[in-house]
C-alpha cells in the first residue's frame, strides 16, 4: 500500500477513519449500516477486533446489515425488518428456532446453522447448542485431546 497516494485511501481506510472520528467524540453508541460491505476477509477480520474491543469498552453498537452470518455470529440481539418494519426480535442465540421470521424477511439461516443441522442428522456432532461461527463448528469437529 505504500504506492498508494495518501489521498487516495481504500474504502476499509475510510471506514477506520471514519469510525475513529466518532470514537474521538467520545460516543457511547455507535450506529453502522452495512459495516462489512465492500471489505475483504482481512479488513473484515480487522473490523470484527475493533467491533469487539468498542463492544467490550461498553460503547453500544447498533448495526444494520443484511450478512445473516455475521449478524449471528457477533450480535447480542437481532430485529428482523421487512417493508419497513420490525417483524421479529430475538437473542442472536435463539436465531436457529427462527427460520420462519427470517424467510419471512427474504433471509436464509446462517451457513453455520445448516451445516451444524447436517452435521446432527449425520450423528456427526450434538444437536445443542448450534455453533455460532465456523470456528465454533470446527471446534466441535476437532479431535479432543487426551490428559
Amino acid at each position: 500500500q505504500a504506492a498508494r497516494p495518501v489521498h487516495h485511501p481504500s474504502y476499509g481506510q475510510k471506514q477506520r477513519v471514519c469510525i475513529a472520528g466518532v470514537l474521538a467524540m467520545e460516543r457511547v453508541l455507535l450506529l453502522l449500516d452495512e459495516p462489512m460491505a465492500g471489505l475483504d476477509a482481512d479488513m473484515q477480520v480487522e473490523l470484527l477486533n475493533v467491533l469487539d474491543t468498542l463492544a467490550a469498552s461498553g460503547i453500544t453498537i447498533v448495526l444494520s446489515t443484511h450478512d445473516v452470518d455475521f449478524a449471528y455470529r457477533w450480535a447480542d440481539a437481532i430485529h428482523l425488518l421487512a417493508a419497513g418494519r420490525c417483524t421479529a426480535s430475538f437473542r442472536a442465540v435463539d436465531l436457529p428456532g427462527e427460520a420462519g421470521a427470517l424467510s419471512g424477511a427474504g433471509q436464509p439461516l446462517p451457513t453455520v446453522i445448516e451445516l451444524h443441522r447436517t452435521l446432527v442428522a449425520r450423528g456427526v456432532v450434538a444437536p445443542h447448542p448450534a455453533p455460532r461461527s465456523i470456528d465454533a463448528l470446527q471446534s466441535l469437529l476437532a479431535p479432543k485431546e487426551r490428559h
